[in-house]
């Protein structure tokens, strides 16, 4: 039996491990104590795994722990036990199922609780790195932190802080990921990527919303060699300084992403926005127009806008036109938007100018005159789009139309407008002050007193504001014109009790009351009328014509008296 354990060691020695396999075999069925079993059991383990056999070598090391225990070897199979499985996973992930891992791991743990493990640094290096396998993150950071809190060699390990790192980066822990990062840069002859840490590094400050840290980085960075880090970088950091208002920075960063790569959504809009608040309009309308292009970095309708809204900055009415003309073409949406048709009639207005459109040489500029009729259709539209739902939009679309029919003298045009706006108004203070306005178109462009006469009537002493005692004032005037003089008089009288001493309209009403009365030859009532504005407290400049005309009717009423 001696002679067959010497042979069978021998072969072992010798690195024949097929006849010292089959010789050991041969023993573990002989009569052998438990002790040589236990021996030659783990030493069959440790020769499967030299031959990369992991299954092989891991049921070994787990039959001799339970067919023949042996403190010393048990120590040991429990960790090769556990070592198989981390092992395989270097070569082949998939030759343990998760079980088995799961059962490495505890093999591993229960090495490590013993009072004094086996290849204590090991245990917890491999057991991490299962861990991971596992998925069990903040498991395995707490082996590699314990690891490199009892060993200066792994705290400056490169490559157990870029894995740390990267691990941190995965679970949100940027500040951390940062740290271990600047330890692998720290880490001197060790084989790492710099481009790479660096670039991650920047990668998690952006993550973290730490503009400040990112921009300060990229300072000191020095070139990246990668395509796709570069394209990336750029991003993170023209993203950063376009936050910080450095717009300037962010556009040397963005302009180098390009518009057909993987990064352009990201670099798009906010290199946009930097050009629109450095008023570099004819930049973002090519910016624009390479989007276009490319297509799907925005709906084509929103770059339709933008680029519309870039030539309008310019000044460049007709491109402005040719934007906004395409935009109604694709975009359904666009054709019922009361903007757009704002935008195209601003456009067209600014074309309608003579001065500007000789400015234009071009097929899509027309006369004046064609532009000016484009803009009212436009104004139209956005009328007709708008509704009752933005009645403050409304109402000032219609004033200018009003203006633009006003101007060609087609009155009965501005009269309907008239009507429109008259029916959107809520307030009532705004309905009288429109319906004055209509009582004097009707007056002065259409010549149609009667008309007016009827619009005024609907103010006179409704309510003791301006806005009535104008529409009271104009029918005094009119009566007096038709020469009726006493329904003038009456229509002042009945407002008078509304007013107070110092009001601006008592003066005027008793001044012209006074007038009116003078002219029909009521001397003492016209007397009355200029002396309490004369006498009324306040200032007004017919307090002085007031007090004239006391004086010369009371000189010509007593020079009557004397006669």
């Amino acid at each position: 039996m001696r002679a067959l354990l010497s042979l069978a060691w021998s072969h072992n020695f010798a690195g024949d491990y097929e006849p010292a396999e089959r010789e050991f075999k041969k023993l573990l069925q002989a009569k052998l104590d438990s002790e040589n079993k236990a021996k030659i059991a783990f030493q069959l383990g440790v020769i499967e795994l030299k031959r990369d056999h992991f299954k092989k070598g891991r049921a070994w090391f787990v039959q001799q722990q339970t067919a023949w225990p042996h403190p010393v070897y048990d120590r040991q199979s429990r960790f090769w036990h556990a070592e198989a499985v981390y092992l395989a996973e270097q070569k082949n992930p998939n030759l343990f199922s998760e079980q088995d891992k799961k059962k490495a791991v505890l093999a591993y743990s229960q090495n490590l609780e013993a009072k004094e493990p086996y290849k204590l640094k090991l245990s917890l290096l491999h057991r991490g790195w299962l861990r991971l396998s596992l998925h069990q993150i903040e498991e395995a950071q707490a082996d590699f932190s314990k690891l490199q809190e009892m060993d200066e060699s792994y705290r400056k390990d490169a490559n157990l802080n870029q894995l740390r790192a990267g691990l941190y980066a995965k679970t949100g822990q940027y500040q951390a990921s940062n740290r271990a990062y600047k330890q692998v840069l720290l880490s001197e002859g060790a084989l790492y990527d710099a481009e790479e840490v660096n670039f991650m590094m920047v990668q998690n400050d952006f993550l973290r919303k730490d503009c400040r840290s990112v921009i300060e980085r990229s300072k000191a960075m020095p070139p990246l060699r990668n395509p796709q880090r570069k394209e990336a970088y750029d991003v993170f950091v023209g993203q950063c300084a376009a936050r910080v208002k450095d717009c300037k920075r962010a556009l040397w960063h963005l302009r180098e992403v390009s518009l057909k790569g993987t990064q352009a959504k990201a670099a798009f809009e906010p290199a946009l926005q930097c050009y629109k608040q450095m008023k570099r309009y004819k930049e973002a309308a090519l910016w624009i127009e390479k989007a276009i292009g490319v297509g799907g970095l925005a709906p084509k309708e929103k770059l339709l806008r933008e680029k519309a809204q870039m030539h309008i900055q310019l000044a460049e009415w007709p491109l402005a036109l040719a934007a906004l003309d395409e935009l109604l073409k694709v975009d359904p949406k666009a054709q019922l938007n009361p903007w757009v048709y704002l935008e195209i009639a601003k456009c067209h207005d600014q074309l309608a100018d003579p001065k500007v459109n000789r400015r234009f040489n071009s097929k899509e500029v027309k006369k004046p005159q064609e532009h000016e009729q484009e803009a009212l259709r436009a104004y139209e539209k956005a009328s007709e789009n708008l509704g009752t739902a933005q009645v403050g939009t409304q109402l000032s679309i219609l004033e200018v139309r009003r203006s633009r029919y006003m101007e060609r003298k087609e009155y009965d045009q501005v009269l309907a407008l008239f009507k429109q706006a008259l029916a959107l108004l809520q307030s009532p203070l705004k309905k009288d002050r429109l319906i004055l306005e209509i009582a004097r178109f009707h007056l002065y462009q259409k010549k149609d007193e009667a008309q007016a006469r009827k619009w005024l009537e609907k103010l006179h002493g409704m309510a003791a504001r301006e806005v009535n005692y104008k529409a009271s004032l104009l029918l005094a005037e009119l009566d007096i014109q038709d020469k009726k003089l006493t329904r003038a008089a009456q229509r002042l009288s009945d407002i008078l009790h509304d007013l107070s001493p110092g009001e601006p309209y008592y003066f005027k009403v008793r001044y012209r009351l006074g007038e009116i009365y003078q002219a029909s030859e009521q001397w003492k009532k016209a007397l009355k009328q200029y002396q309490a504005v004369a006498r009324s407290k306040g200032k007004d400049p017919l307090k002085a014509k007031a007090k004239l005309s006391v004086a010369t009717l009371t000189r010509y009423l007593k020079k009557k008296a004397g006669r």
